[in-house]
């Protein structure tokens, strides 16, 4: 009988240990680029290589993993002098690759946005584009649906 008991609340914990979901948040601007989990692609629109951070207007990283799939989303807002920015603009109406190529749009959010994933399968990446204040915020969602017990609304 306590040997039932011993492996009933064995089992109980690695199950939960199993089955538990880890969470991660920061807005740290030091951990721009860092992220605990993998896409399943690869970020094809938040610029590669060092910001410079003082032109971070904002910074957002969640992250939970459990059995089932990790879910991750990243918001980074960045602010760009007039010349970067058109070069900015630029480059992401170029971004293609064999996954997908960016589309420019001015009716799906309120703000004219650079889509590179909406929507396809759980992935959505896009870079919205304010030309009054000179700022990018790029976003990537992976599973959006519920994320860790919240519905985003992007």
């Amino acid at each position: 009988m306590l040997f039932a008991a011993i492996v009933v609340v064995g089992f109980t914990f690695l199950g939960y240990e199993f089955f538990k979901e880890r969470k991660y948040e920061t807005t740290s601007i030091e951990n721009v680029g860092q992220y605990k989990g993998s896409f399943y692609y690869d970020i094809a629109l938040i610029p590669k290589g060092t910001l410079d951070k003082s032109k971070v207007v904002e910074y957002k990283y969640k992250y939970m993993a459990s059995i089932l799939d990790d879910a991750q989303y990243i918001l980074l807002t960045y602010q760009y002098d007039n010349d970067d920015y058109i070069r900015e603009k630029d480059r992401l109406s170029h971004v293609e690759d064999e996954y997908a190529s960016v589309i420019y749009d001015t009716s799906k959010f309120d703000l004219p946005a650079y889509i590179y994933m909406y929507n396809v399968g759980d992935s959505n990446e896009f870079a919205l584009v304010n030309d009054e204040m000179k700022q990018i915020t790029y976003i990537c969602i992976q599973c959006p649906f519920d994320f860790i017990g919240e519905r985003y609304v992007v």
